[in-house]
């Protein structure tokens, strides 16, 4: 269980930087975040929010496991 917890919480983590680092790269020095066009910008922040939200999953399940010893 503690194998699994710790990946989990390795996975959660690299997933929120990832998606925070991608967030940060597309930002202008207006501090715009720029998209090829309006669709492509409304399906990216969707998909960037539900990884997000499975990464916070991950990220409290590997708390669980990790406390339940």
């Amino acid at each position: 269980m503690k194998i699994l917890g710790i990946l989990l919480l390795f996975l959660g983590l690299f997933l929120r930087y990832a998606i925070g680092r991608r967030r940060f790269n597309r930002r202008s020095i207006a501090g715009v975040q720029g998209f090829k066009s309006y669709s492509y910008a409304i399906i990216t922040l969707i998909i960037e929010k539900l990884v997000n939200a499975l990464a916070l999953l991950f990220i409290l399940l590997a708390i669980i496991l990790l406390i339940m010893k």
